[in-house]
């Protein structure tokens, strides 16, 4: 039987219509203003000029290499499951594209909390320790993206020193300058790496003895939440039991690199269609700096956000010029395109095959 899970007092945020609808209705406001920032200065017959002479043929080694990567997800997340769960790639890359087809049509991201459900319920790993390894998975996708910026800029030409973008906030217009962005990286890997250090705090079964100890000596809380809640926290860091383990650990690292390249080499396919050169170095940056752009709360599928972290990123690098921003857009619209079309109707395929719809769980004992 199909349960709406706003009915069920689950804590999700499927709970109450009104705080998805505030949600959708925020994460729009600030998508459209990205997308007029974005498009602005756009001339739209350069633009349809750039559409219309597109080489179609990129698209196949441009749409290979991505969802390669697709599948790849699914395998490290696999790992992320050991020593305790055996998962392959071929029984969670069905999660894994729900999730994204999801994400690209809700609000608040909710595609994670589905695929949470959807494995710890199906492979009986437990809700919180399915969220733990998207939260490891989350955690080793910011630091891979990290460190292809922080090696990528090694092999970029710098910017030069009268560099200046112009972003209009609210008004007023706010200049980005060389040290403007330099300093906007270095905070990035320093926040990335207290992330880090909470999480391997976690790893350690010392500090989550101290951490259930602490839990256990609340006076404010019953005994019975006491329970279930060290309960959580022991299934939660199962979830993270996999980084302790030298050999897997290793095969998750190089399993995120890997996905990552072929994501920086999908764009740089698409691009050619466009007879835009760019090198696998700024490639790599591109995809770190779109990745970030799309972590600001947006309307679903990252529209707007995924643009402006796309002609940015090309102007920054070098790749097209400042006066080029129409075809800037256009390499960066194709390139989401390729990643929204077809996740979205894989994605709701497998949906379809188990019985989830976006405001229901699926059918039986997941």
């Amino acid at each position: 039987m199909r349960t709406n899970l706003e009915s069920r007092g689950t804590g999700s945020p499927y709970r109450t219509k009104s705080k998805r609808h505030i949600s959708l209705i925020i994460g729009c406001g600030i998508s459209a203003m990205a997308i007029w920032y974005t498009t602005r200065h756009v001339q739209w017959s350069e633009f349809g000029r750039a559409m219309r002479d597109y080489r179609y043929i990129w698209l196949i080694p441009g749409l290979a290499t991505f969802y390669i990567s697709m599948y790849l997800r699914g395998v490290r997340w696999g790992l992320l499951f050991e020593p305790n769960y055996h998962l392959n790639g071929r029984r969670l890359f069905p999660p894994i594209m729900i999730c994204f087809a999801f994400n690209s049509i809700l609000p608040a991201r909710v595609g994670e909390l589905v695929r949470c459900f959807y494995v710890g319920r199906r492979e009986k790993t437990g809700v919180p320790t399915a969220l733990a390894t998207v939260i490891a998975e989350r955690i080793f996708d910011g630091l891979c993206l990290l460190l292809m910026l922080a090696v990528a800029s090694r092999f970029i030409e710098p910017l030069d020193e009268d560099f200046v973008f112009p972003v209009d906030l609210a008004g007023k217009t706010v200049i980005l300058d060389k040290n403007m962005i330099d300093g906007g990286i270095r905070k990035l890997v320093v926040a990335s790496l207290i992330l880090a250090f909470g999480v391997m705090m976690f790893m350690i079964p010392v500090t989550r003895r101290v951490a259930t100890r602490l839990t256990g000596s609340l006076p404010v809380l019953t005994e019975r939440s006491k329970k279930k809640i060290v309960e959580i926290l022991e299934q939660a860091a199962r979830g993270f039991n996999a980084l302790g383990k030298p050999c897997i650990l290793l095969k998750i690292i190089a399993h995120t690199l890997l996905i990552w390249l072929l994501v920086a080499l999908s764009n740089r396919f698409v691009a050619r269609g466009f007879d835009v050169q760019m090198t696998n170095w700024q490639a790599m940056a591109m995809v770190t700096m779109i990745g970030f752009a799309v972590l600001i709360p947006a309307a679903p599928g990252y529209w707007g956000l995924y643009e402006a972290g796309g002609v940015f990123s090309l102007i920054v690098l070098g790749v097209v010029s400042t006066s080029s921003q129409s075809t800037a857009f256009a390499v960066t619209l194709m390139t989401h395109l390729v990643q929204y079309i077809p996740i979205v109707a894989i994605g709701l395929y497998f949906a379809g095959r188990a019985h989830i719809l976006p405001a229901t769980q699926p059918d039986g004992p997941i």
